[in-house]
Formats: structure tokens, sequence, C-alpha cells
């Protein structure tokens, strides 16, 4: 998680763009302690239901989770400044096995939201993968 939130870190820099609408997947145990961090550190309101963080220049970041099978068609047709995957979004180990969050397929998911990773904002969109 300390490498999600030093990504998050250096978004923080391209918030003011109005345009920016930026994504972080990460595994659902994950999603509130990330968003606590976010609204503790940050001048943001933060709508808990939708997990949506909206900046005081404009600036939109979605904190998600894969814990539904089709979860990228969320994002159909969106335009995308940023994607940071955590690819315990996936799953984690527990005891030795795999515990999968969803049948999603990891290397579709990634391609597709690749595909998504396009903006109107003046910084350049980017997709990070930890």
């Amino acid at each position: 998680m300390e490498k999600i939130i030093a990504e998050v870190e250096f978004e923080s820099l391209r918030w003011n763009d109005v345009d920016y609408y930026g994504v972080v997947f990460v595994h659902p145990e994950d999603k509130s302690s990330l968003l606590e961090t976010i609204y503790g550190n940050y001048d943001c309101a933060v709508n808990t239901q939708k997990h949506l963080v909206r900046f005081k220049n404009g600036g939109r970041l979605k904190v998600a989770s894969l814990d539904r099978d089709h979860p990228h068609y969320d994002y159909a047709g969106a335009q995308l400044t940023t994607v940071i995957i955590d690819t315990n979004c996936f799953g984690k180990y527990e005891g030795g096995d795999f515990v999968k969050v969803s049948n999603v397929s990891s290397s579709e998911f990634i391609m597709y939201m690749m595909t998504r990773t396009r903006s109107k904002a003046d910084v350049y969109s980017r997709t990070v993968i930890w």
C-alpha cells in the first residue's frame, strides 16, 4: 500500500486541472484506508458511497476495487488521466493460498484500462501498475 500512497502523492501535483480524472484500483479491504489517507492529507471532499474524491481545484480521483466480475464496464467510454493498479486488487495470498477477489482476467483488465487512459487534461495521461 505504501507504493500506492507514493503514487497518489505524485498525482497530487496534477489535481489542479479541472479535467483531471484518475482511478486507483486496490483490494476491497484497502479502499477505506486509502480514502482516509487522501482525505487526511489533501484539501478535498470525499463521497464515501461512490468512493470518489473531489479536490479543491476540480480534479477527481476514484478509488475502486474488482469485487464484481466485469468492473471495467464501469469505465466504458471514460477518458482517464491516470490509472493506478495495485496488483493486490486481483487478490491476496492468505495462508499460502491465493484468494481471488473476482473472476476478472488480470491481463484483459489491464489492457482494457490502458485504452481508457486518455484525457482532455493539460497533464499527460499515464498508467501505473504495482
